[in-house]
């Protein structure tokens, strides 16, 4: 029977046939919407495992961070004899350092500043810290910047430079690639905005998806002990305070590549480079690059192109199959590790013949392996590289140290060589420099605390200065003051370390006053330009307190008085069961340092009784667990005794189940957060 004719023979009314299709459309819809919802609790239930996770880790390091403190602290105090000494008390200021950060944007106290400054100073910082914390690792850090990025911003630049020196860490530590390549273009939004694009690839890395999704929460590892991804969660937040965005992704073409962008206000919109060669004679040179990663000869090959130079570039395999005529070029490039015998023999006959000029290049990660004794090589370019030091590469090669303006004090002795630490130097053995008065030109509120600490308690005076044009201001409106030294940051904002040096040797008013280099970057390139510039020596970052005492003492001829009075603080007041100050002090190291996390404490937890009190109300038990672990551990790093068993006892309720304890922890908890405030706040008062 034909479908026709059978439907036919049903007799529907128009009614009935409508209300059933109808009832087939709810029916439909009611199915869909049910699917929907299915999937948007799974996404709800999901997302609130993901939230879960993430305050789960984020309470684990702060709690691993309070004991860590604690173990590391002990051991530089039990074995004080120990070699290793240095190396952990700079791990056990890296913790602090991380602590108070880490706290100040979980209080939402981190302020974003807006202030001119130099990216290449930025980008030298950020390469010398992980030169000197990653010396002799086989991996090529390379910087691979567009040539129409400005030379100046306006933004922060110690916050900028934290988040990009945390994801290179990150990817020196975590990824077993053999190049890190930071690539920098900018996109123009406004005549006066610019934003840039920061993109740090890792050829060839991979992890796992969940990995990938949890990348910037940080947890702790019990096997292994160490911190993961913690760099990773400051530097997303710093970014996101500076209205900027960060993502990570992965595939198999280009392995996992960090994408920044970073909104910059710009000046001097007419002149955004300002890379300009004194002489006109120093462009259209013909270059050649020979080196063992083509990426990084690409990225130098960018940067001279910038000065009109026709540049070749050839790898370093094919360097050694076929030698190229090197008459053919005014400069060659050439890797460190091709110097051999014949090439030396070569190059030296050719010099005789050509006025070619040869530059070795070396990575900053062996920087210790340089040979500087090539009497061939009339220059070193250390890798990674920016076009400040590229231009600066090609004037110092073509312009004889006679026209080189450089600035000298006949009035002050320069010390040109490393300074040397002094053996079991103690902060006491600084009272030999009392009644000096310091200039401290620092950006850096931590380093400038570690300083004022440092000099304080042995009465040294102190003037602190952010930036270079500060430290102008001060010299020019108290002229009565009498500066006996001043210790000089480099990479600073507004006015950087060389500039500021320059304009004080320019005054012959402050002729007397020997000026001390705090650089990251020591190369032999960078302190000749401190030493033109008209510094009398250099520290290197991390600064060494040995080291710190040695370099006073070479310029502060001080009698040693043989008492000193201090004024006493009323710590003997305080009951050290509300607040051991004496333990919280060696947990962080200093006083200062401790003042600093007492302050990021009261931020956080001041008025957090009202949130444990709304947990209760709204039986979030396990968000209540992680808060507990939070009070817990910092009170274990502040030496909070009696609130550090208070919240062991809350904990163990919450683990099982004890819910009728919860009213009465709730009580027990508000009166003992409120005798620990009331103590944290007399101790600030009393010690400020």
């Amino acid at each position: 029977m034909e479908l026709s004719s059978y439907l036919n023979q049903i007799n529907f009314s128009t009614p009935q046939l409508t209300i059933a299709l109808l009832l087939f459309v709810v029916v439909v819809l009611i199915v869909f919407f049910l699917k929907q919802l299915s999937s948007v609790k799974q996404m709800y239930t999901h997302m609130l495992e993901k939230q879960t996770k993430i305050e789960e880790q984020q309470a684990t390091v702060l709690s691993k961070m309070g004991e860590e403190i604690h173990t590391m602290t002990k051991d530089v105090i039990d074995n004080c004899e120990n070699t290793t000494i240095i190396d952990e008390k700079t791990k056990l200021l890296d913790a602090t350092n991380d602590l108070v950060l880490f706290l100040q944007l979980k209080s939402k106290k981190i302020t974003i500043s807006s202030q001119k400054f130099n990216i290449n100073n930025v980008l030298n910082e950020i390469s010398g810290k992980l030169g000197y914390k990653y010396q002799k690792l086989k991996k090529e850090i390379i910087f691979d910047i567009d040539n129409n990025i400005p030379r100046y911003l306006v933004g922060d630049s110690l916050y900028f430079g934290d988040a990009i020196y945390n994801i290179l860490e990150h990817s020196i530590q975590h990824f077993t690639q053999d190049e890190i390549i930071l690539h920098i273009s900018q996109h123009k939004l406004h005549s006066n905005q610019i934003k840039l694009n920061l993109n740090i690839s890792n050829p060839n890395a991979a992890i796992e998806k969940s990995e990938l999704d949890m990348i910037f929460v940080p947890d702790y590892n019990e096997e292994t002990n160490q911190y993961n991804k913690l760099g990773l969660f400051i530097s997303h937040s710093l970014i996101e305070l500076m209205h900027g965005k960060i993502k990570v992704t992965q595939n198999k073409q280009t392995g996992i590549t960090f994408d920044l962008t970073i909104p910059f206000d710009i000046q001097q919109t007419n002149d955004l480079r300002r890379y300009h060669l004194p002489d006109k004679i120093l462009i259209n040179k013909k270059v050649l690059i020979v080196d063992q990663s083509l990426n990084a000869a690409y990225a130098l090959k960018k940067m001279f192109a910038y000065f009109k130079n026709q540049i070749d570039v050839i790898s370093a395999e094919h360097f050694i199959e076929k030698k190229p005529n090197f008459s053919n070029y005014d400069i060659v490039i050439l890797d460190e590790t091709q110097f051999n015998s014949q090439v030396i023999s070569y190059l030296h006959n050719l010099k005789i013949q050509e006025n070619i000029k040869i530059v070795s290049s070396h990575s900053i990660l062996n920087i210790e392996q340089i040979n500087y004794n090539h009497h061939i090589v009339d220059n070193t370019i250390i890798k990674p590289v920016n076009q400040e030091r590229i231009f600066e590469l090609i004037v110092n090669l073509y312009q004889s140290q006679d026209v080189q303006q450089t600035i000298t004090n006949t009035k002050i002795k320069t010390y040109k060589e490393d300074i040397k630490p002094i053996p079991n130097i103690t902060q006491q053995d600084f009272i030999k420099f009392e009644n000096s008065h310091i200039l401290i030109v620092e950006d850096n509120i931590i380093n400038q605390k570690i300083l004022t600490n440092i000099f304080h308690q042995v009465n040294i005076k102190t003037t602190i200065a952010n930036n270079g044009q500060e430290a102008l201001d001060i010299l020019q409106k108290q002229p009565k003051t009498t500066f006996d030294l001043i210790i000089m940051d480099i990479n600073m904002p507004v006015m950087d370390g060389f500039s500021a040096t320059r304009a004080i040797r320019y005054n012959t008013n402050y002729d007397h006053i020997p000026i001390i280099a705090l650089t990251a970057l020591v190369l032999d390139s960078e302190i000749k330009k401190m030493f033109a510039s008209g510094m009398n020596a250099y520290l290197p970052k991390p600064m060494n307190i040995s080291t710190l005492y040695n370099a006073l003492q070479l310029f502060l001829d001080k009698k040693t008085v043989t008492t000193t009075t201090t004024s006493k603080t009323n710590i003997d007041t305080i009951d050290s069961d509300i607040l051991d100050t004496t333990q919280g002090i060696k947990y962080a190291n200093n006083k200062l340092l401790y003042n600093e996390i007492l302050n990021e404490f009261l931020e956080a937890y001041e008025h957090s009784a009202k949130t444990f009190e709304t947990l209760i109300k709204e039986h979030r038990f396990e968000q209540l667990k992680f808060m507990c672990v939070d009070v817990k551990r910092l009170s274990a790093a502040i030496g909070a005794r009696n609130l550090y068993k208070t919240m062991e006892k809350i904990n163990k309720d919450i683990i099982f189940r004890r819910h009728e304890e919860f009213n009465n922890n709730l009580d027990i908890y508000k009166e003992e957060l409120s005798k620990l405030i009331s103590t944290i706040k007399l101790y600030i008062t009393t010690n400020s």
